[in-house]
């Protein structure tokens, strides 16, 4: 909002510059004309004439520097919003995030965010501190126990899904899942892609 405001600002600014040198374009004009307007000197018309014609151009590329240079900061700033580094990430989300690529990257974005909603599930239980404690707890991800989780680089694929399922869970449901068959433990729910997803 403050943006348009200071760029309508600056349009009026540029515009009142423009009548101001028009007008004086008029006065000097018909300071140096004969006696009677209609006798103007015609070269004498020229030369002001193209002389306000610079300054006209000279502002009007001020204008044009003006608006590319608002330009490139609006793009800039868009894609600060839109762009979220790992490293700018909380500890305990990143180490979630490596968990669901560890556990899920090879599976669809739905079984990403089943397993990153397993994880908020579980949090949700309480008993916990953070994330990262529902993930250490012992024998409950095999990515843990062999330090995959550890291996992994985090996509951009990855992070939105985690930050979208921060936000707005899809499945409240889901406690527990593996590959191969049910967990012995909870309640069958359905299977997506290779993992098989219990709940209590």
């Amino acid at each position: 909002m403050i943006k348009k405001i200071v760029k309508v600002a600056i349009t009026y600014i540029c515009m009142a510059i423009f009548i101001w040198i028009m007008l004086s374009w008029v006065e000097v004009n018909v300071k140096h004309c004969n006696k009677k307007p209609d006798y103007c000197s015609v070269n004498f018309f020229k030369v002001v004439f193209l002389n306000n014609s610079k300054n006209v151009d000279s502002l009007q590329n001020q204008m044009n520097t003006v608006d590319k240079e608002e330009t490139t900061i609006q793009e800039e700033t868009t894609m600060q919003e839109e762009t979220t580094t790992v490293s700018s990430v909380d500890n305990h989300i990143l180490y979630m995030m490596k968990c669901v690529e560890a556990e899920a990257g090879n599976q669809t974005e739905l079984g990403k965010r089943l397993v990153c909603d397993v994880i908020l599930n579980r949090f949700d239980e309480g008993g916990y501190n953070t994330y990262s404690d529902v993930i250490n707890e012992k024998n409950q991800f095999a990515v843990v126990e062999n330090g995959y989780i550890m291996q992994v680089n985090v996509p951009d694929e990855t992070c939105r899904i985690v930050f979208e399922e921060l936000e707005n869970r899809t499945n409240y449901d889901v406690m527990y899942f593996r590959t191969g068959n049910y967990h012995e433990i909870g309640n069958s729910l359905f299977k997506e892609d290779d993992h098989y997803f219990s709940g209590n």
